[in-house]
């Protein structure tokens, strides 16, 4: 019998909802609990009962009637809902990585794949996330230019570790780097340029 018709009184509707409404009528004579009409009447067997706990599940409407085979309580241990929850909140990360630009960010994490704006987001990272190597110890690994670099052309030692952006510092210690041609170099092009002398000691006499 369709489930158009009302079971109480044989009325006919063009739809669920006529239905509905007819028996939501609390003037009608046929009025009754939506939940009700539908276990007495259009309920299958087995429907609305979870299959893990054997409680009922909830109710929805007439027309969609129970809600699923799994109740509430019984929905956060279900393998295949928390797979395919899993599966729905890895697909909107992913589209709002592509959306923010994530794919076209210069720097990439060398131990997990991670990407970064900037080569400080991807120190922090290394802070934070893989605390089994410190950021001297990843910019040696992954960053490192040559074995010259970090070692002073000055004095031949081993110089201080800046940044993951600076890597180096280029002079093992205070007024070292005045002692390297290149330095010295570049203060007579600046003296000369500023002042029309290469030597500071003529500064005095001027």
């Amino acid at each position: 019998m369709s489930s158009f018709v009302c079971q109480l009184c044989g009325k006919e509707f063009k739809s669920v909802n006529g239905l509905a409404a007819h028996i939501s009528n609390k003037n009608s004579k046929c009025y009754m609990p939506a939940k009700e009409y539908y276990d007495r009447f259009l309920r299958k067997s087995g429907e609305g009962i979870c299959k893990h706990c054997g409680k009922e599940t909830m109710f929805v409407s007439l027309s969609k009637g129970y809600h699923s085979d799994i109740c509430k309580k019984c929905k956060n241990k279900d393998p295949e809902i928390i797979k395919r929850q899993k599966e729905a909140r890895d697909a909107t990360y992913e589209e709002r990585k592509v959306r923010s630009g994530y794919y076209q960010y210069p720097e990439v994490c060398e131990l997990c794949g991670k990407r970064f704006k900037t080569k400080q987001g991807l120190a922090r990272h290394i802070c934070q996330g893989h605390k089994d190597i410190s950021v001297q110890e990843y910019y040696d690994r992954f960053l490192r230019e040559d074995e010259t670099e970090g070692i002073c052309p000055i004095t031949g030692k081993k110089t201080r570790f800046i940044s993951l952006v600076e890597g180096y510092a280029k002079y093992y210690g205070k007024g070292t780097n005045s002692k390297s041609d290149e330095v010295k170099k570049k203060k007579e092009e600046t003296l000369q340029k500023n002042f029309g002398v290469s030597n500071p000691v003529v500064l005095r006499y001027k």
